[in-house]
C-alpha cells in the first residue's frame, strides 16, 4: 500500500513540475530573433485563448492577408472589398495544450505538429515524419541559467533530423536544443508556420511580464552615443502646389559629441551644435547639452503589424547594415485612410478624398531619430504638404557613413570642398590648401561663436598661427567668392 502511494505521489510531482514549464501564457507577450545571423526579429502575442474539450486553444494574432475579399455592409469607400486579417504568424494560426504537456500546432497550411514534452530524461517522442524524414525530441534535463539578465530553472530538449533509416540528417535544427523557462517559458524554439520546408531556429531576446531583454525601445537604447561621435539631419517643411513646391524652412543642424555623462536613469551629452540653412544663412554654433531618459518607453511589444484604435499600425524590428556597422532599426507607420471591419474581420479604404496621410517613423540603436515623414494631400486641390527630419550624415565609432552637407548645396558638399587642412590636431600651426589659387577670407571661431582669428588667404596655400590659441575645438571658416565652407579644428 504504501509503495503505491508513493508511486502516485511520484507522478502528481512530475505532473506538477511539468505545469511549471509552459511554453506561453495566454497574457504572453515575446520577441524572438531568427538565428544565426539574428537580423530578423518575430513576436508573439495571443488574440485569444479558449476551450475544446480537455484542451487550451491559443488563437495566434493574425497578419493583414495581401488577398481582397468581399467586404459587403463594411462601408468601405470604393468596391467593397478588404483585406482579411487571418494570415497566421511564425506559430501557425492556433495552438493547441492540455494537461498533459503536449502541443499541437496547426500551421498556414493546416498542418500539424504534435509536441509531447515529456519530465523524464532520455524521454524521446516524435513530432513530425513524412515520406523521407522525421524529427523528435529528447529531454536532456534541466539546468540553472541566466537568460536576458534573469536566473531561471531552464527545461531543455534536443532535436534530432533523421531519415526511416536511422540516419542522421544535417540541417540548422538537427541537434538543436528547444529550451523552456520555469519563469521566462520558451526561450529557444523554431518558425513553426515554414516547417517543415524551413528550418529556421529562434531565439528569444525580448520577453513581457517578466521585463528581460529587448520588451521595450527606450531612450537610452536609440540616443547611444559615445565622445566622437557625429550627426548631421536635414529638417524640411513645404507645401506643393500646381507644381511649385515652396519650403516652410529647410535647414541642416549637426551634432558632434564631446563628452558624456551617465547616472542611473539619465544620460548626459556635451555636443557642438551647427545649424545653418540650405541657402548657408544664419550660421550657428553652441555647445549644448543634450539630455535623454534612460527608461522612457518610445515603443513596448510587439513590435510588429498590429490594429490599434481601428488604425492599421505597421510596425519592423530588424537589424540592418549602416555603411558597414550592424545596427537595430525599429520602422513603424500609420495607414490613416484604413479603416477595421469587424463583422469582416478585415481591412478597407475608408477615405474617398485621394490618397491618404503617409506618416513613417524610424529609429536606430546608437544614431536616434534616423527618418521621420508625413506628407498630407488635398485631392481636390491637387497638392500636398511635407515634413521630414532625417540623417544625411553621421561618424560612429570611427565610421563615416553618407556626405556631410558644409554649404548647403549639392555642389558645394564635402564631397568637392574648397580646401583642406593638416595636422588636425594641430599645436602652434596649421596649413590650408585649396585645390587651385584662390583669394579668400579665413576667420576662426570659438564654441560660443566668438572670432578669435582672422586672414586673408591668397594663393594655394597658407600657413596659419595657432600659438595665441588655447587648447580646445574651433571653427574654421573660409569664404572664397559665393562659397562659403566651415572645418572642425582643435589646437592642441
Amino acid at each position: 500500500m504504501k509503495k503505491i502511494i508513493l508511486f502516485a505521489f511520484l507522478l502528481l510531482s512530475i505532473h506538477a513540475e511539468s505545469e511549471n514549464y509552459k511554453l506561453f501564457k495566454p497574457a504572453s507577450l515575446k520577441v524572438f530573433a531568427l538565428l544565426p545571423e539574428m537580423d530578423s526579429t518575430l513576436n508573439l502575442k495571443f488574440d485569444s485563448v479558449g476551450f475544446n474539450g480537455e484542451d487550451s486553444v491559443y488563437h495566434v494574432y493574425k497578419d493583414i492577408s495581401n488577398l481582397w475579399v468581399d467586404g459587403t455592409d463594411c462601408n468601405f469607400w470604393g468596391n467593397d472589398q478588404c483585406r482579411p486579417q487571418n494570415k497566421p504568424k511564425w506559430m501557425g494560426s492556433t495552438v493547441y495544450f492540455n494537461e498533459n504537456h503536449e502541443y499541437k500546432f496547426i500551421t498556414w497550411a493546416n498542418g500539424l505538429l504534435h509536441m509531447k514534452f515529456p519530465s523524464v530524461e532520455g524521454d524521446s517522442s516524435y513530432f513530425y515524419e513524412d515520406a523521407t524524414r522525421r524529427f523528435s525530441i529528447t529531454y536532456e534535463g534541466k539546468d540553472t541559467l541566466t537568460v536576458l539578465g534573469l536566473l531561471d530553472s531552464v527545461q531543455q530538449y534536443r532535436i534530432k533530423h533523421f531519415d526511416h533509416a536511422g540516419n542522421t540528417i544535417e540541417s540548422p535544427l538537427n541537434n538543436y536544443m528547444i529550451m523552456v523557462g520555469k519563469t521566462l517559458g520558451l526561450i529557444q524554439f523554431f518558425h513553426v508556420d515554414k516547417f517543415p520546408n524551413g528550418l529556421i531556429p529562434l531565439r528569444l531576446i525580448g520577453n513581457n511580464a517578466p521585463n528581460a531583454g529587448l520588451y521595450s525601445i527606450t531612450q537610452g537604447m536609440v540616443y547611444d552615443f559615445q565622445p566622437g561621435d557625429e550627426i548631421q539631419y536635414n529638417y524640411y517643411s513645404l507645401f506643393h502646389w500646381q507644381g511649385q513646391t515652396i519650403y516652410n524652412y529647410n535647414y541642416f543642424t549637426k551634432y558632434t559629441i564631446l563628452e558624456r555623462t551617465d547616472s542611473a536613469n539619465i544620460v548626459r551629452y556635451k555636443a557642438i551644435y551647427e545649424r545653418f540653412n540650405a541657402d548657408y544663412t544664419n550660421f550657428i554654433d553652441d555647445t549644448i547639452q543634450l539630455v535623454y531618459n534612460k527608461n522612457l518607453v518610445i515603443i513596448g511589444l510587439p513590435f510588429d503589424e498590429i490594429n490599434q484604435d481601428d488604425a492599421l499600425m505597421g510596425r519592423s524590428l530588424r537589424k540592418l547594415s549602416y555603411c558597414g556597422l550592424s545596427l537595430m532599426r525599429f520602422k513603424s507607420s500609420i495607414n490613416i485612410g484604413t479603416g477595421y471591419c469587424e463583422s469582416r474581420n478585415c481591412w478597407g479604404n475608408i477615405d474617398a478624398f485621394g490618397p491618404p496621410p503617409t506618416e513613417t517613423e524610424t529609429y536606430v540603436f546608437g544614431l536616434g531619430l534616423y527618418d521621420n515623414f508625413y506628407r498630407k494631400f488635398d485631392y481636390a486641390h491637387q497638392n500636398y504638404t511635407e515634413y521630414r527630419q532625417y540623417i544625411v550624415y553621421f561618424k560612429k565609432n570611427g565610421v563615416v557613413c553618407g556626405s556631410e552637407i558644409i554649404v548647403g548645396t549639392a555642389e558645394n558638399s564635402a564631397l568637392e570642398p574648397l580646401f583642406s587642412i593638416f595636422p588636425n590636431p594641430a599645436k602652434n600651426s596649421l596649413t590650408l590648401e585649396a585645390e587651385k589659387n584662390s583669394v579668400g577670407t579665413v576667420t576662426i571661431f570659438n564654441l560660443t561663436g566668438q572670432e578669435v582669428h582672422s586672414e586673408k588667404m591668397i594663393g594655394q596655400r597658407s600657413t596659419l598661427d595657432l600659438s595665441e590659441l588655447k587648447a580646445g575645438i574651433y571653427l574654421l571658416q573660409l569664404v572664397s567668392g559665393d562659397k562659403v565652407e566651415v572645418k572642425k579644428i582643435i589646437k592642441e
